[in-house]
């Protein structure tokens, strides 16, 4: 190789010979007839839980032992299955029984996940929830809810099947609860109660759509009137019956408002500090009146609104027309004017247009004190009036309006006022009063005057003969 001691020709391996390795042969049949094994292995392993037993399916359904290492559910259907039987031994014969109890040995609810699968056929396979067990000693019984099934049947009589198991742990620790179960959310969010909703008390606690709606007022009880009223812890809009006056409100919380709708006639007593009414004087409440209130520091009371149902306002000082009764088309013998009490000082009571069925009638008047005591007529009040000439001064007779004539065009009037309505030193003085007819008029002035010894509730227009025509206003009157 030229000389060079140190190359080495390359040599070429020799070919193998035949016979130099062992050759490996199997029979296919032998291998075919081991996969079975390998799939249930697969199988068993694919049930993925800590808990898997070997077993024969069987499709009886009745709730009896299903035989030694054999399960079975209580439908053919494994969608319906409600019950699932199997033996305290696998299919082996080894006896599972102490794993079997432990299935349903968790605090939860739902105590376990079960899944039977075939074991030749992974695509065949039921899983089912456990709730409870019973153990009836060569066999056990659970109480399944189906979660999924492959199909209805997915199992035939004789399938190997395999049970896997995969427990619940316990239920875990119960938080902190608020008062009372209706104050929670599931246990976890604190609700506040009515009473601190409607008190305003201050709080960190939720509120829900109840608490607004009775926050808005309503949904509020019907209240008995007192001379204190009690205002319940929850609404806003309560009605009040009873004719019992008022001169107070229960304490609540500090800027709480409530609504009054009274349902029957009564007096709201003034109280400057307490209950601080408009008008800074008693209110004599009408049917269906309402009132506002507000509370200052959460026991004094302030009147903020107040409505009558007649859509008439609250009197103030001044006057107010209260009454225009209407004599048309129909004759009447006397007009009662009851609503006198306490919401005004004094009243006046205006009479036009008067005429009578009768030539020569004559009107008089009559008071009530109380609830139903009338005076009688008072003729010492009245002033002869007449159409005709040469009226005679002092001509005084039982009658506050006297006409001659109920012919067209003739009319009469006079003027009424009431005193200090509310004292025992009520006054009824009539200031004037007039008679005309076409063409021929009287009037005279009077100073005269009653004295009542009580406080006037109502006033009465007594015809001696049926009225036929009138207006009749009466005012109300508030001193400043």
């Amino acid at each position: 190789m030229g000389g060079d001691g140190h190359r080495q020709a390359l040599v070429p391996p020799k070919p193998p010979q035949t016979g130099s390795y062992p050759v490996l042969t199997a029979d296919i049949a032998e291998v075919a007839s081991g996969l079975p094994a390998v799939a249930a292995a697969a199988a068993l392993a694919a049930g993925g839980g800590v808990l898997t037993f070997p077993l024969t399916w069987d499709t009886g359904t009745s709730s009896a032992d299903p035989g030694a290492g054999r399960i079975r559910a209580n439908s053919a259907n494994m969608s319906m299955a409600s019950l699932v039987m199997l033996s305290a031994t696998d299919s082996s014969g080894l006896s599972i029984a102490a794993a079997l109890g432990q299935l349903t040995a968790s605090s939860s609810a739902t105590k376990a996940l079960i899944r039977v699968g075939h074991r030749t056929d992974a695509t065949k396979y039921a899983i089912w929830s456990v709730t409870t067990s019973a153990n009836n000693g060569a066999w056990r019984s659970f109480t399944v809810t189906p979660i999924l099934t492959t199909s209805a049947s997915p199992f035939n009589n004789g399938d190997p099947v395999a049970l896997s198991a995969v427990c619940v742990g316990d239920k875990g620790d119960t938080g902190n609860p608020g008062t009372a179960a209706s104050d929670t959310v599931a246990g976890i969010v604190r609700i506040a109660t009515m009473t601190e909703f409607a008190g305003r008390t201050a709080t960190q606690q939720a509120v829900t759509p109840a608490h607004l709606a009775q926050g808005a007022g309503i949904g509020g009880v019907d209240l008995i009137s007192a001379a204190s009223l009690s205002l319940p812890a929850v609404g806003d809009y309560f009605r009040v019956t009873g004719t019992t006056s008022i001169a107070a409100l229960s304490a609540r919380g500090v800027g709480r408002r409530v609504l009054l709708r009274f349902m029957s006639p009564l007096q709201l007593t003034h109280n400057s500090t307490s209950f601080a009414l408009l008008g800074a004087s008693n209110i004599a409440v009408t049917t269906n009146d309402l009132a506002a209130f507000a509370s200052d520091d959460g026991t004094n009371w302030r009147m903020i609104w107040y409505s009558r149902a007649s859509g008439q306002p609250l009197a103030m000082p001044g006057s107010l027309l209260i009454g225009t009764p209407t004599v048309v088309g129909s004759a009447v013998g006397q007009i009662d004017f009851t609503g006198i009490d306490s919401t005004f000082d004094d009243y006046e009571l205006v009479g036009h247009g008067i005429k009578f069925l009768n030539n020569g009638s004559s009107l008089a008047f009559d008071y009530r004190v109380g609830a139903s005591t009338w005076g009688g007529p008072q003729n010492g009040m009245a002033i002869q009036l007449t159409n005709s000439a040469g009226i005679t001064s002092g001509a005084w007779s039982g009658a506050i309006v006297s006409s001659q004539s109920n012919a067209a065009g003739s009319i009469s009037g006079f003027v009424l006022r009431l005193l200090g309505a509310n004292s025992a030193e009520s006054k009824i003085v009539r200031s004037w009063s007039v008679a005309n007819t076409t063409g021929d008029h009287g009037m005279r002035d009077c100073g005269a005057w009653l004295g009542t010894n009580s406080a006037v509730t109502g006033i009465r227009l007594l015809g001696s003969s049926s009225i036929l025509a009138g207006t009749f206003k009466l005012y109300g009157f508030r001193r400043a």
